[in-house]
């Protein structure tokens, strides 16, 4: 479908582009995004990075008030994964 590259801009041709649900999904404006190696992600986009899941990983934001650098690091090494 059709979406537009700046949300706060209206849609004309120069400011839409054809995008995936997903895609959609990760331009609202009322997403949190996070600084994560350089990116800024949303906490899906964070969670398909690094192989964790995206409820267990609010739930470290946002209930028990973690930084996102530690609640991606205890969920990884939780996992078994590698950090990076």
């Amino acid at each position: 479908s059709i979406d537009r590259i700046d949300g706060e801009k209206g849609y004309y041709k120069e400011n839409c582009r054809w995008a995936t649900d997903e895609q959609q999904q990760n331009n609202k404006s009322s997403n949190n995004k996070y600084l994560i190696d350089g990116e800024l992600l949303t906490l899906p986009q964070i969670s398909r990075k690094f192989n964790i899941s995206r409820s267990n990983l609010a739930n470290k934001i946002y209930i028990k008030k973690w930084g996102i650098c530690e609640s991606i690091k205890y969920l990884v090494e939780k996992g078994g994964g590698c950090y990076r």
